[in-house]
Order: structure tokens, then sequence, then C-alpha cells
């Protein structure tokens, strides 16, 4: 969590954007828990659609932000990420709440595993679904889980004192 504490420190509250703080999450997710892919998302004002906001793939030298994933493709996702706020998935396809994005979403760039945390704000409403993604299937530790718990925490009290970013 070097880099995130780092980055939200050189914000100095100031009203300049979070994409740093984005960045240093996703760095700081591939170092920790060795993922192939980590992001941040944010939720729209509706709750219906998430906005990937910063992606930090190793297989890839770019890092797309920009993708949306709505409610309506993907209910069964939203339902679980918002009301558990942790999806712990070591098989992507064979997992109910991510079974369906298989085709459209895990294959074409590779994913077999996943652990998404939601970041709520101060009423527990969903901001943010900071994203830890691997290549293989793989068992998630407890100390992964702890981890994805603690940088959402950081973001968590980072929009607190900033006000809620919008996607």
């Amino acid at each position: 969590m070097d880099l995130t504490n780092a980055a939200i420190r050189a914000t100095n509250g100031g009203a300049q954007g979070l994409e740093p703080v984005y960045e240093a999450i996703c760095r700081d997710i591939l170092a920790q828990l060795d993922c192939t892919r980590a992001s941040v998302w944010l939720f729209n004002q509706a709750g219906d659609a998430i906005h990937c906001q910063f992606l930090l793939d190793r297989r890839e030298a770019d890092f797309p932000a920009g993708m949306v994933l709505t409610a309506a493709s993907a209910p069964l996702y939203f339902e679980t990420i918002c009301q558990d706020r942790l999806l712990v998935i070591p098989d992507f396809a064979q997992h109910p709440a991510t079974r369906n994005l298989t085709a459209s979403y895990a294959q074409g760039i590779g994913i077999r595993a996943l652990i998404d945390v939601m970041v709520p704000d101060r009423n527990g409403l969903p901001v943010a679904i900071i994203c830890g993604e691997q290549d293989r299937t793989r068992e998630w530790s407890e100390a992964d889980v702890l981890y994805m718990y603690q940088i959402g925490n950081l973001l968590s009290l980072t929009f607190k004192y900033r006000g809620r970013v919008a996607a």
C-alpha cells in the first residue's frame, strides 16, 4: 500500500483528479497480490453501471480505461458485490455471479479468477469497485482478502474527505 499512501498524500486533499491514486492502487495490487490485472471502477449516480477509471494489465503496455459494465448485463454480479461487498472467485467460469460474463468479458482478456471489493460511501451505498484478476484459477488467501479490504478502506476515506467522485 506504499504507492497508494504516497499518492493520497501527494494529492494534498486538493481538487485535482484521483487518477494518480487509482493508478497507485492498481500498482499496489499487482505487486502485493501478484495479479495479472488490477482496476478501479466507479458507480454512476444511478448505481446501475460501473465505469473503469484505471486498469493495469501486466501483459499490456497501455493502460486502458473507459470500459462500462451495466447491471442489466451482469445482474447477479451487481447484486452479489453490492450485498456482500466482496467477491472472491477462484474460477470465473464456475461462479454464479460471473458465469454469464465468461464469454463476453473473461475469455476475451484471459481472466480465470478475481477478487473484488466494493467501496461504500458513509451511508453504505456503492461508490467504487476495486478489482484484482488472475489469468489462471486461484485460491485467494485470507491475507489477499484483508489486503483488498484495506485498499478499499483507503479509497473510501479518500472519497469521504474529498467528496464523492462520480463516474
